[in-house]
């Protein structure tokens, strides 16, 4: 099996007990997990002024290139390749054909995984 880095963004404040109760169920999820996948956890740094959804919004401004809509809303997967190049941002959009939205599977198979099998040939 090829290696894939998998990284879990959170946006909770940094020091926060929601951002501790995140990290914590990451953690049991990869111990009850069989995929030999190292997740990392990273949290957006805190902005001076504005909140969570502000701090967001600007990490999304940033990542996302100009090809893809910048849509706020929350559970992306975020594709880079081997340069660090953003080749896809998903939104909820993605999940149209898939009836029960709050399985990714479905669109998981047909975008995400076709860019991590061209980055592994």
């Amino acid at each position: 099996m090829s290696k894939v880095d998998v990284y879990v963004v959170l946006v909770d404040k940094e020091n926060s007990r929601s951002n501790y109760q995140s990290r914590e169920h990451i953690y049991e999820l990869k111990k009850i997990s069989e995929l030999p996948i190292d997740t990392n956890i990273l949290v957006i740094k805190d902005l001076d002024k504005g909140g969570q959804s502000k701090k967001y919004k600007d990490f999304l401004k940033k990542i996302t290139p100009n090809k893809f809509e910048i849509i706020d809303d929350m559970s992306k997967f975020i594709v880079l390749n081997r340069e660090g190049e953003v080749q896809l941002v998903t939104s909820y959009k993605d999940k149209e054909d898939n009836a029960d939205w709050k399985n990714p599977k479905p669109m998981i198979k047909r975008i995400v995984l076709p860019l991590l099998e061209k980055r592994t040939r």
